[in-house]
């Protein structure tokens, strides 16, 4: 019998193909997506900024977000089952914990949970279930006990693979990149004979011909092989990518910072066909029946994912009201603490000790450019006492939780000291180019591009403030001694140099000239032919280096933007705005007055205080600087906000708007030491007499509240807080410059908990460092918008930093970065591995979270108190989602001020905080 067609039907049938092969398209690249958009970037060691690793899931559930990694990357979301056995035990969680945390989680009650059940649960732990990749099911020889998993052996691979790729600053020989890291990755395998033998496939090389040639053909490809159903295509892809999820996070970087410039990066796409392609590789080593069990196998594991995640999302309840409980345990005593100041309302007279601030973050964090109301600042303060002192000193400070013992101690030592909190990047959107070089940085947080350009100018003392005040001057422990450096850099300089057009090329050129010297005997060790005869020659130059280390010194905190630079111009050395007329000047300059609170009533000298950490030989040295501002000290941004401040053009200008800037007020800009806890100043050679007494009047109180603090922190360093203050000094110092130090300083360990208030609330009480404070007036802020601008900037940035130290508590070896002492730094700033493979490593070290015997950091959801109206509140998180989505999804614990009382918000409306 004999069928007919009809042209027509052809067509048709053609047009039904094509039509199935879009709409497979479609959802191949929509499931690719999908499972790109939830990875979260990782910065690299140099602009480090704290992520939450979960920053992309957010709109789920944290229960449920949970449940995907336990199923789909063996990864640990809520605190080890162990671990809260451990706090059960030790009596950190009480029974009066747990009952609150089951009567508080909205999901609890329903689901019948006990106590009893939630401590069988510790006692009993079951391991949570996951889902089979390709590569697992197709590993399945007699002899693959003896060798690497094919999974690490993968991993291992891919990883090397992208070191190379990426690496821009460490190896002198660069991979051509034109063709994107899919084809650079499929040439290298071409030539790399080793994996097969780690793999136990010695013919691997014929398989690797069969691969697809293009990322698209790739995804196609295993996802039309596979026979999965498109429901669960994406969760599959997501599962393939957490197999490389330090280098996925890397690339996500790659495509957030491409975002901010307007564009598209593809590497994220890459990564995720490269680890596909694997899978077409080793089906091409396996005959056809281990390919059709290994089809079978994954088929029947994923067609159960929906199941199984809904069921483990189900099993983490217990898990979920754990988490809950050692909340409560510490939300009892800063709720005390709290409610202890409730009824400190602060009078018209000394509401202006609080300040709100346009832009802020923890660690320096911050996100915004809009600038609120002004706000008026008193000239006197409420101190604990009913008396009331005259401000002489007012100094803002980041809120960054090391910020918070220091305040409190300046404020104990000397009550005419008004403290404030403020970004560390102090509002200026810039990029900083240090001079000669081009090495332009960001100095703000990492959520935003920078808009104004700083460099560095030459800028000499003015013979009329001449004087032997040095312009960086380090605050030491012993009462009111001081350590400076030399002074009077005015006269070092020839007078030839005068002009300062010629300065600023010759400084430059200086400076370049030592770096090319320096390049070129850093080039000698370089190749193969010089190396020995370089190590004969050169070897006995590292004996101080080592002597350095292993007998540190007391130096003070190396600035590493002035190294190369000749000393007689470091001091005059300092960085301005680039291109900025001074109407823009001006306006900035308001706009930060204003977001400080600090147009009204000034102190006749204020105190910009950024913050910067100092340590030696230490991958990850930016962390501990700033956990929000792209890895930078404040150090750059304090100093050219005061040079704008106390520039007589803006300060007209400022005066023409109607902000009067007193010509007795002076601005200095200062840089705490989170590791020693000194103050280092700068440009003091700058201000007039009257300025320079008046800071001369500040060096006590900073000394004695260092050294109070300094007591406060020996402990858990292992330290006597008892020591002279002079030999505690010294010892900080030295741990600061020790290369074999391993935990310098315990960072932002601990965090727990952000207030947004009146300074009132929290003065004179003792949060022990947990605290990210950001002073708040909601009478001065009638409309809400500074309050909208806090919720959803350093809210957010303190969020990101409170989940990285939980991610890398709860699950250290895959979102943590392991053990520091093994590191070794990828591709000159990219990340470090640990050891030689394995892949990129994301978060922080064990030494920053562990002390060697017990857990340091608790890893507590961020406790956000904030002193607004409920309508203000509510609005925001009505108008921004992911505000909502942080406050509905149990991201973070939200509470407010009610006159004496507080309250928390939960399933849509404000309850009352019971933690009885």
């Amino acid at each position: 019998m004999t069928t007919c067609t009809s042209p027509e039907l052809d067509v048709a049938h053609a047009n039904a193909h094509a039509h199935a092969n879009a709409t497979t398209h479609q959802q191949i690249e929509a499931a690719c997506e999908q499972a790109c958009q939830a990875i979260a970037p990782a910065w690299p060691l140099d602009r480090a900024i704290a992520v939450n690793p979960h920053w992309s899931r957010v709109g789920m559930p944290v229960r449920r977000v949970a449940a995907r990694m336990a199923v789909l990357g063996q990864m640990q979301v809520f605190p080890t089952r162990s671990s809260q056995q451990q706090a059960w035990a030790s009596g950190r969680i009480g029974m009066a914990d747990l009952t609150c945390a089951l009567a508080t989680l909205p999901a609890a009650q329903p689901a019948g949970l006990t106590a009893a059940q939630c401590l069988q649960a510790l006692e009993h732990p079951q391991p949570l279930p996951h889902l089979p990749l390709l590569i697992d099911v197709l590993d399945n020889d007699p002899q693959r006990h003896t060798r690497l998993s094919w999974r690490q052996a993968i991993t291992h691979q891919v990883s090397q693979t992208c070191a190379a790729y990426f690496d821009e600053h460490q190896a002198d020989w660069q991979p051509q990149r034109q063709q994107g890291l899919y084809a650079f990755w499929r040439d290298t395998l071409a030539h790399e004979h080793g994996i097969g033998t780690l793999m136990g496939l010695p013919d691997l090389g014929r398989a690797v011909r069969a691969l697809p040639a293009t990322r698209a053909e790739t995804e196609a490809w295993v996802l039309q092989r596979l026979g999965l159903a498109p429901s669960v295509w994406a969760d599959y892809l997501e599962a393939v990518l957490l197999t490389v999820n330090g280098w996925a996070s890397w690339c996500a970087y790659l495509g957030w910072q491409a975002r901010l410039e307007g564009k598209q990066d593809g590497h994220l796409r890459d990564l995720l066909a490269i680890r596909l392609a694997w899978g077409a590789i080793l089906l091409e080593c396996k005959d056809s029946h281990a390919a059709t069990h290994a089809f079978a196998a994954v088929q029947a594991a994923w067609a159960q994912a929906p199941a199984l995640l809904a069921q483990t999302e189900q099993d983490l309840l217990a898990d979920e009201v754990w988490q809950t409980a050692l909340e409560v345990g510490y939300q009892r005593g800063l709720a005390s603490q709290l409610g202890g100041q409730s009824g400190v309302q602060p009078s018209a007279q000394s509401s202006g000790q609080t300040s709100g601030h346009a832009e802020q973050g923890a660690g320096g964090a911050g996100a915004v450019a809009a600038v609120p109301a002004p706000l008026e600042i008193p000239v006197q303060v409420p101190i604990q006492a009913p008396d009331y002192v005259a401000v002489e000193v007012q100094a803002a400070f980041c809120i960054d939780v090391r910020s918070e013992p220091l305040r409190r101690a300046l404020e104990g030592v000397w009550p005419a000291v008004q403290t404030v909190g403020f970004a560390g990047f102090f509002g200026l959107p810039a990029a900083y180019t240090p001079l000669g070089t081009q090495a332009r940085r960001p100095q703000l947080p990492g959520l935003l591009p920078p808009t104004v350009e700083l460099t560095d100018q030459i800028v000499p003392t003015p013979a009329s403030t001449s004087s032997p005040t040095s312009s960086a001057t380090a605050l030491s422990a012993g009462g009111s001694s001081l350590t400076a450096a030399p002074a009077g850099p005015t006269a070092a300089l020839p007078s030839e140099l005068a002009d300062l057009a010629a300065l600023q090329t010759a400084a430059r050129q200086a400076r370049q000239s030592r770096f090319g010297l320096s390049a070129q005997w850093l080039s000698a060790s370089r190749w193969p032919s010089a190396a020995f005869s370089f190590v004969e020659a050169a070897g006995v130059g590292y004996l101080g280096q080592l002597g350095q280390w292993l007998s540190p010194s007391r130096a003070p905190r190396a600035r590493d933007d002035l190294a190369g630079l000749p000393a007689r111009y470091r001091a005059v050395c300092r960085p301005q705005f680039v291109g900025l007329p001074l109407p823009e000047k001006v306006s900035m300059a308001a706009g930060v007055l204003g977001a400080m609170g600090l147009r009204g009533q000034l102190a006749p000298l204020v105190v910009l205080v950024g913050h910067g950490s100092q340590s030696a030989n230490n991958a990850h040295a930016a962390a501990l600087d700033c956990g929000a501002c792209c890895g930078q000290t404040g150090e750059v941004n304090a100093r050219s906000l005061a040079l704008l401040l106390n520039d007589p053009a803006v300060r007209a200008g400022l005066q023409a708007q109607g902000i009067e800037v007193p010509s007795t007020t002076h601005f200095v800009a200062a840089l705490h030491n989170t590791t020693t806890d000194e103050i280092e100043a700068f440009d003091l050679d700058l201000l007039s007499p009257a300025g320079q007494a008046h800071w001369a009047t500040l060096q006590t109180a900073f000394a004695q509240a260092g050294d109070q603090v300094r007591r406060e922190r020996a402990p858990l360093l292992g330290l006597n807080p008892q020591a002279a203050p002079a030999d505690l000094l010294g010892q900080l110092q030295r741990r600061a410059n020790d290369g074999a130090q391993t935990r310098p300083e315990w960072g932002l360990a601990n965090n727990a908990a952000f207030v947004i208030a009146p300074r009132a609330r929290t003065q004179g009480l003792a949060l022990a460092g947990r605290s990210f404070l950001h002073d708040y007036a909601a009478d001065q802020d009638a409309e809400g918008s500074l309050l909208e601008l806090l919720m959803t900037a350093p809210m957010l940035v303190t969020h990101w930093i409170n989940w990285q130290y939980h991610a890398s508590t709860c699950d250290p070896l895959r979102l943590g970065s392991g053990n520091k002492v093994l590191h070794n730094v990828v591709g000159g700033h990219i990340g470090v591995f640990e050891g030689n493979g394995g892949d990129l490593r994301i978060g922080l070290s064990k030494q920053s979270l562990h002390d060697g015997q017990r857990w340091v950091h608790e890893p507590l959801r961020l406790t956000v108190a904030i002193d607004a109206p409920a309508p203000a509140i509510e609005r925001i998180i009505h108008k921004h989602a992911v505000v909502r989505q942080l406050v509905d999804n149990g991201w973070l614990h939200l509470w407010r001020f009610e006159q004496a009382q507080l309250l928390r918000y939960g399933q849509g409306e404000w309850l009352p905080l019971n933690l009885e």
